[in-house]
């Protein structure tokens, strides 16, 4: 058995080692990077009121000067009236590229505070011909433009996304280059440097590892960079503006409305949920041995799964009201942040044990398990809440890369909660002997709570992304040995 835990560990952390080269190669062609009918939105975000969002999908092949390509139907709409900026933008056009992402053309029209224009620009040799309207007048334009050069407007995350996914990205990379902006028709330099590759909070409750690339041409702004390609998160500081991808799906070409919002794809997750179901079957043979063999281990796996479902209703609401009306207001105040995280992270340890530890005592009155049996009965528990807790973040996440520190993440985040399962059946036992046995419950809140107050010290700048995956592992092996020595010194079944 001890052979069984550490071939998963050292897994896991080979698996951490593919994402840790902190380097990405870019893709040589259009369609490896974004498939035909891939729909990509972001929404924009001032001062936590959403103001509008970019939508973005391939809609088929296209040909522009014998150049073969792509045609991607773009509509962006922000409405800054709603914090008070009286400032409205409506622009839809198809956008074409080359095979290797390169600019052909745009056929673009714009709403800009009610005035319409419309831009129509095709490549032309080296050469981009064609026109821009003022005031409904129609002046052509022809501007030297060599072949290979890319096109990015402000706000359309989804070209600059194809100019970064297109090259080779390393931690320390300075990016200096140049671009062709259409609405402006003129070519601006572009610098930019790859500052690091970090497991960053996105978003409330979402962690992912990115590259942080920082911009300060052709204005300074922020994009969070995934290793599949895809900003997952953008930011313009001197606009105080923050803009995320919410939703990644594949749509047939012509078989909806405008209106119709596609759901997110979770087919993509296919892979890394099977390798959490594999994952966790490991560990619970680890600790249950040919318990598979009874009824009652289906059970607890399944009532594993089930006390999860309640988690988006009980502890996150929980550990935002701590987050916003606790955290955010003390620290604003001068107080310490390694103070005050204590309680969001706990919170969530609490939450997780307590429904844990209740669902265990259920099946054991419902099933009448024996003693010697509940630990079984609480690993399985347990695992069935790790895989589940693991797919549902990997649902959150807008992006799948099967070998990475996310494996790492949610693999040892299955084994500890096998673990405080395991502890939390040990539990019941000693409960059902009149013993000691709300000590067990203390120590798995403990550990939870201790995993989950980890990013405050990323938040600080006290560890970097390497020292936190060196020191969760070590929290989960505690854990683990832990309950083995409680178990055997014990004479459980385990």
């Amino acid at each position: 058995m001890r052979l069984v835990i550490l071939s998963f560990v050292v897994v896991l952390l080979m698996a951490g080692a593919v994402d840790a080269g902190r380097a990405v190669t870019g893709d040589m062609l259009f369609e490896a990077y974004r498939p035909d009918g891939e729909l990509r939105v972001w929404t924009f975000v001032v001062k936590d009121s959403t103001i509008g969002e970019l939508r973005s999908q391939v809609s088929g092949r296209a040909e522009i000067d014998d150049i073969a390509g792509w045609k991607i139907d773009e509509a962006l709409t922000l409405d800054f009236n709603i914090v008070d900026i009286p400032q409205k933008f409506s622009i839809a056009t198809e956008h074409y590229v080359a095979a290797n992402g390169a600019y052909l053309g745009d056929e673009m029209s714009l709403a800009i505070n009610d005035q319409e224009e419309k831009l129509s620009l095709k490549r032309d040799g080296d050469r981009l011909e064609g026109f821009i309207t003022r005031g409904g007048r129609e002046i052509d334009q022809g501007i030297d433009l060599p072949e290979g050069f890319f096109a990015a407007e402000n706000y359309f995350l989804d070209q600059h996304e194809l100019f970064l996914a297109m090259r080779d990205l390393e931690v320390g990379d300075r990016i200096s280059d140049s671009m062709f902006v259409p609405q402006i028709l003129q070519k601006v330099a572009v610098e930019a440097e790859v500052e690091s590759f970090v497991y960053k909070q996105l978003w409330r409750g979402v962690f992912d590892s990115v590259f942080v690339i920082n911009y300060t041409r052709p204005q300074q702004q922020t994009f969070y960079f995934s290793p599949d390609k895809k900003i997952l998160k953008a930011e313009i500081p001197n606009q105080n503006i923050k803009a995320y991808l919410d939703l990644v799906s594949r749509t047939q070409r012509g078989g909806g409305t405008q209106e119709s919002k596609p759901t997110f794809d979770y087919s993509l997750q296919i892979p890394a949920y099977l390798t959490y179901v594999f994952m966790g079957i490991v560990v619970l043979t680890f600790y249950i041995g040919g318990g598979f063999r009874r009824g009652v281990t289906y059970i607890s796996l399944a009532a594993g799964v089930l006390v999860f479902i309640v988690i988006p209703f009980t502890q996150l609401p929980l550990q935002d009201l701590l987050f916003m009306k606790v955290l955010i207001p003390k620290v604003n105040a001068g107080g310490s942040a390694w103070f005050w995280g204590v309680f969001p992270a706990l919170a969530g340890g609490i939450v997780q044990e307590v429904l844990k530890l209740g669902v265990i005592f259920l099946v054991a009155m419902q099933a009448r398990v024996k003693s010697g049996r509940l630990v079984a009965v609480g690993a399985a528990c347990g695992v069935g809440f790790g895989i589940i807790e693991s797919c549902y973040l990997a649902s959150l996440a807008m992006t799948f890369n099967l070998l990475s520190w996310n494996l790492l993440e949610r693999g040892f985040m299955i084994l500890f909660h096998t673990g405080a399962g395991a502890l939390l059946g040990h539990a019941v036992a000693q409960f059902q002997a009149n013993r000691r046995w709300l000590v067990w419950p203390v120590v798995a809140v403990l550990f939870n709570g201790g995993l989950r107050y980890l990013p405050v010290f990323i938040q600080q700048g006290a560890i970097d992304t390497g020292m936190l995956y060196f020191i969760m592992p070590l929290i989960v092996l505690a854990m683990v040995v832990v309950s083995i020595v409680v178990l055997r010194s014990r004479g459980t079944e385990a």
